[in-house]
């Protein structure tokens, strides 16, 4: 059997948790996320080469350290499902 889900990302936490207890217990279920972006291609073409034009021109950039990258993701926590939650 096969189910296709589709959800907004504002569902998504909530469906998260109800699909965890549905399937609690069963290990012989294999979950697939696939992420479908329904931006037109002319726009994601666009914000694409702009993209490419900022990280040419050093523009529009966030850099940090290892230390800074380390101490950033030590501040995260995980949320009960295992999700990063800032």
């Amino acid at each position: 059997m096969e189910t296709v889900i589709k959800l907004k990302p504002s569902e998504l936490e909530i469906a998260l948790q109800k699909l965890k207890m549905l399937i609690q217990g069963d290990d012989n279920v294999e979950i697939t996320i696939t992420l479908k972006n329904s931006l037109p291609q002319k726009a994601y073409f666009e914000r694409l080469e702009k993209s490419i034009d900022d990280i040419e021109n050093n523009r529009n950039l966030v850099s940090f350290s290892f230390d800074e990258f380390l101490s950033f993701s030590n501040s995260l926590q995980l949320n009960p499902l295992g999700l990063v939650s800032l």
